[in-house]
Parts: C-alpha cells; sequence; structure tokens
C-alpha cells in the first residue's frame, strides 16, 4: 500500500492559446485553446496531440546507471513506440552552473533535465528555469514538497529516499544497525563506513540530529523538526560532526556518485553506508547480500523533470513538445511504470492506484512512502533546503578537511 500525500496545486497556463485550435483525433476532444488549469489535457488529448509530433526529437539529461535506466524503460521507450519521438537520455546529471548557462546563453542542447525538487528551488532563485504550462500538463494531484515550489517539476516525477544500507556479511543475523546513532558508534561497530559528500540530497543535516538524537524518529513532532533545522544547530552538529569525522579517520569515506554506496559495500570498503534506496533495491534484486536499515529513520525527496529558462519564448516548438511528452508521463496510470523497474515511489499519488498484477510484487513494501515503512520517514522540505545548501555545504567542506 502507499500513503497518499496528495496537495492542491497553484497552476498557470502558458501555450495553449498560442497553439490552440487544433482538434484530437476523435471529434469530441477539445482544442488546445480549450484546456485550462481548472480542465487541463486529459491522456486522451495528450495522445492525439504526440500523434502530431511524429520525428521530433526530445533530449533528456539525467544521473545514469540504474535510475536511468528505469527511465527508459517507464517512459521513453513506451514514448518512442507509441508516438515515433526520437527521445535522447543522456547523462551525466549537468551542475546548477551548467543549467544556468544554457538558459542565460539560451544555447538549449537539451529540452529537460531530470532533477531533484531542492535542486530546481535553488535553481529557480536564478531565473534558471520556465515553468510547466499545467493546461497542458496535470500537477494537481503531484505530491506536496513538489508542488510547493510550483509549477516547475513534473513528467518522469518520483519520491526517493536517503536511507543506510549494510552489507548483511559484514552483520549477519541481527547484528545490523539500527539507528543513526549506530553508524557513529565507532566502537560499537567498528570498520569503514561512508556518507554522502554533498548537502541536499545527502541528509547530512538531518542525519547529524538523528544521530544526536534518536528519539526525535518516535514523534511527529520530532520528525517534524528535522525539516527546518536552526542556523544555531546546524553550526553546533557539524562541530561534532568534525570532532567525529578526526576519530573516524579512515573509517569515513565520502561517495560522490549513487553508483558508489553499492559497490562499495559489495567490495568489502564500507561496511554500512547512506545510499539511494533504488540503488540498494537494483542490487539486492540481482542477489548482492544488502538491506536497507527503514528503521534507522530515511529521508524522503521528490524529483521530475525540469525546462531550461527561456526555452518557452526562444523555442516554443520545442518547449510545446517538452510539456506533452512530461503531460503524458505524468498521468498516474503512466508514472505508475517506474515502479516495475525500480524501488522509487511515484509523485503522482494516484499512480499507486495502478500498481496491479506481478511486475509491482517486488517493490510494493520497498518503496519510501509503503505502509510498512512511512512511520521511519523524515520528509524533505525541500526548499528550503534550496535555500540552506550553501551554507551547510560550507560547514560540511569545512568539517571534511
Amino acid at each position: 500500500m502507499y500513503v497518499n500525500l496528495r496537495s492542491g496545486m497553484v497552476a498557470v497556463g502558458a501555450i495553449a492559446v498560442l497553439f490552440g485550435g487544433t482538434l484530437g483525433a476523435a471529434g469530441d476532444m477539445r482544442p488546445m485553446s480549450e484546456w485550462t488549469s481548472e480542465a487541463p489535457a486529459t491522456l486522451e488529448e495528450i495522445n492525439a496531440e504526440l500523434e502530431k509530433h511524429r520525428g521530433e526529437k526530445f533530449i533528456l539529461m539525467s544521473t545514469g546507471g540504474a535510475f536511468s535506466a528505469a527511465v527508459r524503460k517507464a517512459w521513453l521507450e513506451p514514448l518512442e513506440d507509441q508516438f515515433g519521438i526520437n527521445i535522447v537520455d543522456d547523462s551525466p546529471l549537468p551542475s546548477a552552473a551548467q543549467i544556468r548557462a544554457v538558459a542565460e546563453a539560451g544555447n538549449y542542447i537539451y529540452d529537460s533535465v531530470d532533477i531533484g525538487t531542492g535542486f530546481a528551488a535553488r535553481l529557480l532563485e536564478t531565473d534558471s528555469l520556465d515553468p510547466w504550462d499545467t493546461s497542458i500538463v496535470d500537477l494537481r494531484d503531484w505530491v506536496e514538497a513538489t508542488t510547493a515550489i510550483g509549477p516547475y517539476v513534473a513528467g518522469g516525477g518520483i519520491t526517493w529516499a536517503l536511507t543506510m544500507a549494510y552489507n548483511n556479511e559484514a552483520y549477519p543475523g541481527d547484528t545490523g544497525p539500527k539507528s543513526w546513532a549506530d553508524f557513529f558508534d565507532l566502537e560499537g561497530f567498528p570498520g569503514p563506513r561512508a556518507l554522502r559528500g554533498k548537502i541536499g540530497d545527502g541528509a547530512q543535516l538531518q542525519i547529524m540530529r538523528l544521530a544526536r538524537n534518536p528519539e526525535l524518529l518516535e514523534t511527529d513532532e520530532g520528525r517534524k523538526s528535522l525539516q527546518q533545522i536552526p542556523d544555531e544547530v546546524i553550526d553546533d552538529d557539524y562541530a561534532w560532526f568534525a570532532d567525529w569525522v578526526d576519530q573516524a579517520g579512515n573509517d569515513i569515506v565520502f561517495w560522490e556518485q549513487g553508483s558508489q554506496p553499492p559497490e562499495m559495500l559489495l567490495a568489502g570498503d564500507v561496511n554500512m553506508s547512506s545510499a539511494w534506496n533504488g540503488r540498494i533495491w537494483d542490487a539486492a534484486q540481482q542477489g548482492a547480500p544488502l538491506t536497507i536499515c527503514w528503521e534507522c529513520g530515511y529521508f524522503v525527496g521528490t524529483g521530475g523533470w525540469v525546462i531550461p529558462g527561456g526555452l518557452a519564448e526562444a523555442e516554443p516548438e520545442r518547449y510545446l513538445l517538452a510539456n506533452l511528452i512530461a503531460a503524458w508521463a505524468s498521468f498516474p496510470e503512466n508514472n505508475a511504470r517506474f515502479q516495475k523497474f525500480i524501488s522509487f515511489g511515484p509523485a503522482n499519488t494516484k499512480a499507486p492506484e495502478h500498481f496491479d498484477g506481478p511486475d509491482y510484487d517486488a517493490v510494493r513494501e520497498e518503496l519510501p512512502t509503503s505502509t510498512r515503512n512511512i512511520p521511519f520517514a523524515v520528509f524533505f522540505d525541500e526548499k528550503w533546503m534550496g535555500t540552506k545548501e550553501d551554507y551547510a555545504e560550507e560547514k560540511l567542506l569545512e568539517a571534511m578537511q
């Protein structure tokens, strides 16, 4: 089962009027000029419009690895097969500076980028993104974290988790860590361990709070307190963390790419690591002796596709196609496809209604928002994280050094 996180959406209209007046395949379908934010395009209307774009090209930048493979199987290949659109997915993910440069120069070398909502919030501070047209892309049933920053995240939307994972061979039976306090316990759990070397999706601020105050996980109020953390508390936690890093010495490793935690765990380079849940699930499905400690507490984020700023004005036809493709992937029956291939949850809260059949058996209870796991979830305030990232990143670098 999946916990409903539905929230309303403040919508904006955009290009339906510019491209309006075109009827869909069926006579009773509305022309685009009649689509509105309050009554967006239906799936049937989107399908009819996409048929008119056969042979056109759409470029999506993503992270690569198991995640991009799942994106391709869930959405890109079906779109190519059904509508004959040439879809190119490429990696690595561009940096914030690179996305800003594309927007500022108007050199649109890609149509969309697959990023986290917190990343998107940071890009909005420099006007580096265009909004989706919510008369085309229906975001009314998307999770609150994505819609809280406005209509900037759509398409292949997900919920993901930063978790703690460990090697079963290093901790056989029931001897593995049970909390983030255990992760930092160098005597009780000797050996190397790894953390994300970045703030934001690395959840360092929240991890340190839980390590020092495990009881915060036990109440709604405690978990909510981890969403926004005062600067003075951040400073104190990082002073504690810097001391711990000195004590840990070679027993702490910092990872940069999502593929590294499962690789290091399997190689025996570390015994436990923070990790994105989908990467660990994918490795475990292939027989790797890895376990996610959901009960330790995990950190839920969201993500999806964004559009580089200025594309709507500079190349409206490309902007239209990007919206139609994102709209198709945003519908619940299509958003649910992703969970067949990896254990990230959907962003459309109605998607779980379409978790039918054996394709979903392996993943239902391994989602960040399953009823089994949700009591241990801490939801990111991604808008706040986006504004805090530079400050906290500086503190992290000081501690790492």
